[in-house]
């Protein structure tokens, strides 16, 4: 009866290592698998590499424009060896931009966006043919030659140059710190009113001009 015993305890502990066995065998075949799945890019390229556009363009469903444009930017929007042409259409959302609003954006990122990346952010966005409203809030490092892809727009119809946002608007304080140019902007408006049929109806320019 022992001995009986002792063969069936024996059975059911060598079930239970082939049981374990099978299990760190299938771990080690599915953690195979996603590192397969997540493979690091190739000495050269960057983590964007590894990333489908599909899953960036999903991520960026959640951000405002201002921030959509920038992650384009960001990811090497629209250069050789950077996400495809289809994924920028996708994460500026597919139909035209009509507004840009800085807003939305964290002010101290704003502050730190420069008349390159927003020419660059315009250009993606093709705002000469579809933008109508564009406010610069928080965007202090500007000198206004950024806005060379919207010279002559027939479309454009707003334009706020405070500086400040929609919150900010009634407070009393300090005028905002700027680079803009008075000469960079009176140049830019211009090309808006040259040959005539401009859609623009309103400007705002900072208090101190």
């Amino acid at each position: 009866m022992a001995s009986k015993r002792q063969k069936m305890a024996l059975g059911e502990a060598a079930a239970a290592k082939s049981s374990r066995m099978r299990a760190a065998s299938s771990s080690e075949d599915a953690a195979e698998g996603e590192c397969k799945r997540t493979k690091l890019p190739p000495p050269g390229r960057t983590i964007r590499d590894a990333l489908p556009d599909s899953l960036v363009a999903a991520v960026c469903d959640f951000l405002p424009v201002p921030s959509r444009l920038m992650t384009v930017l960001a990811l090497g929007g629209r250069n050789s060896g950077s996400i495809g042409g289809t994924a920028v259409s996708s994460l500026v959302g597919g139909a035209p931009v009509t507004s840009l609003d800085f807003e939305d954006v964290e002010k101290e990122l704003a502050g730190r966006l420069t008349d390159d990346h927003l020419e660059s952010m315009l250009r993606l966005a093709d705002a000469a043919m579809g933008l109508q409203i564009l406010k610069l809030a928080g965007c202090t490092n500007i000198t206004g030659s950024g806005l060379r892809p919207l010279r002559g727009s027939r479309v454009l119809r707003q334009v706020d140059f405070t500086l400040r946002g929609n919150h900010e608007a009634a407070k009393k304080e300090e005028e905002v710190a700027t680079r803009l140019s008075k000469e960079e902007v009176v140049s830019f408006l211009q090309s808006l009113l040259d040959g005539g049929g401009t859609a623009l109806r309103d400007v705002s320019f900072p208090q101190a001009w």
